[in-house]
């Protein structure tokens, strides 16, 4: 009668235990490509596209590669970033013991003395206790496992960062090393402005003191030195500014920053453009496949909070030996052991679980957002940066035939007038406002094909952090398996 009780009670248990709550379920689904019509593409594209782990180098300047390496070696977010990783390897490896029987010795001894009046009559004792005991836990509904996976895709969520983190400093010291050499190029246009100004000066008072033109010239001549000049000094102060910069890019001091020399980048042309956006993306870009490993995490939390409402069953044993004296240790006798599992349900805990459940699913449902307002975010950035390019190369065509450092047909034809304007001012056809218009036209050429250039290796550089930075992942989680946790938790023994 007695069994059939037993029997009974835990078979009621078993039923209402292991009843997830239907109501508590995940809002979010996760984004795929298919969603935003991207296509597979072609192995061409892959190969002429996709940027190469050292990106950079493209530029073809040496300065610039060893200030990239500067960074990556002494960058304090990097080395954060790697501490992380180290942090969820061994929190993995903590759960994963999870996993195995554990194994531990204990040995005591205690003396004792009842008291006088007592039963004991005031005797004396010593008593010797060693053993060895073992715990194993079934893990019938792979609560275990799943806890494990979750801890790998942290893990691995942890390892993307890093590069995440190392492709956006690669970003900003190149991105800074460009602006100095735009700030170079401005400023040797400006000095050029100088020395012609300067030229047109003196032309200018030689001829006044000849009687061939006015005062009023000779002070619009004098006029234009003092501003230039002071544009060249703002020039020289940006280039300090933007020097100071690599002092935090790569980690050293302010030192650092004057040894830097005028950048020689290699201004072949770099805006080669995607025909349209790839679909490989969601594996090349670093930030958005350490936010679906995380969604993989999140998505495990699910199915070990799940597998809280089912029983637990786990087996324990140990073996030892107990004496109340020494000499009796070792004898047959003094040993004894226990073995036998364990069970154990969860029949009220005052919604404890269900909250457990609820925070789980919150946190799953956070993780999918974030890694779809990645992704959209990920993909409008890459079609900007396509965009752009595609309409820069527009307005260099009608500016550059080969290289964007060599002269245009917009700017031969403009050197060409002023030259002609020059000379016919030192003979007297033309009038001083003539001659600086002509030269004004010329500068304004250099200085727009100066920015737009400029502007491409720009466009290029955020082309390749778009791209992912040549970053490429040995496997991404599909939305199908993440899908599957989100399922009651099954038997898998």
């Amino acid at each position: 009668m007695r069994l059939r009780v037993c029997v009974v009670v835990i078979l009621s248990s078993f039923l209402s235990s292991g009843c997830v709550p239907k109501h508590i379920r995940p809002q979010s689904e996760v984004l795929r490509a298919e969603d935003f019509g991207l296509k597979k593409t072609n192995g061409k594209f892959s190969r002429t596209i996709w940027p190469t782990l050292d990106w950079w180098k493209v530029f073809g300047d040496k300065q610039l590669n060893l200030l990239v390496q500067e960074g990556i070696a002494n960058s304090s977010d990097l080395r954060a970033a790697e501490a992380r990783i180290r942090q969820a390897n061994a929190i993995a490896g903590s759960v994963e013991s999870e996993l195995w029987p554990s194994l531990n010795g204990t040995a005591e001894f205690s003396r004792s003395r009842t008291s006088l009046y007592g039963r004991g009559n005031g005797a004396w004792s010593k008593l010797y206790d060693a053993k060895i005991s073992s715990y194993f836990e079934l893990d019938i509904w792979g609560k275990n496992r799943a806890a494990l996976k979750a801890a790998i895709g942290r893990l691995k969520s942890k390892e993307i960062e890093r590069y995440a983190t190392q492709l956006s400093l690669a970003h900003s010291i190149v991105q800074a090393y460009i602006n100095l050499d735009q700030l170079y190029s401005e400023l040797a246009i400006q000095q050029e402005m100088l020395e012609t100004y300067k030229s047109l000066l003196e032309l200018t008072r030689q001829r006044y003191f000849a009687d061939l033109d006015s005062l009023v010239s000779v002070k619009q001549a004098l006029a234009a030195i003092p501003a230039t000049r002071a544009e060249i000094a703002s020039l020289r102060e940006s280039l300090e500014l933007t020097r100071n910069q690599f002092v935090m890019l790569v980690g050293k001091g302010p030192d650092r920053g004057l040894q830097i020399e005028e950048p020689s980048i290699n201004y072949a042309d770099i805006t080669m453009v995607p025909d349209n956006l790839p679909a490989e993306l969601l594996g090349h870009r670093p930030d958005i496949v350490a936010n679906r490993w995380m969604v993989e995490a999140k998505s495990y939390d699910v199915r070990v909070s799940k597998a809280e409402y089912y029983p637990n069953i786990n087996l324990s044993s140990f073996i030892g030996v107990q004496s109340l004296g020494f000499s009796n240790l070792h004898k047959r006798n003094s040993y004894e052991f226990s073995v036998g599992p364990a069970l154990s349900l969860p029949i009220f805990d005052a919604g404890r679980l269900d909250s457990n459940l609820a925070d789980a699913i919150s946190s799953y449902d956070l993780a999918v957002e974030n890694y779809n307002a990645g992704l959209t975010g990920a993909l409008q950035d890459l079609a900007d940066q396509m965009t752009s390019l595609k309409w820069l190369k527009e307005r260099l065509k009608e500016r550059l035939k080969e290289r964007p450092k060599e002269q245009g047909e917009a700017l031969k034809t403009s050197q060409e007038s002023a030259d002609l304007a020059l000379a016919q001012y030192g003979a007297g056809l033309v009038s001083y406002l003539q001659v600086i218009s002509t030269q004004s036209v010329v500068f304004s050429q250099k200085l727009l094909l100066s920015q737009l250039t400029s502007r491409g290796l720009s466009l290029y550089a955020q082309l390749n952090r778009a791209l992912g930075g040549g970053y490429s992942p040995d496997n991404l989680p599909l939305v199908s398996d993440i899908s599957s946790n989100l399922l009651e938790p099954r038997n898998e023994r």
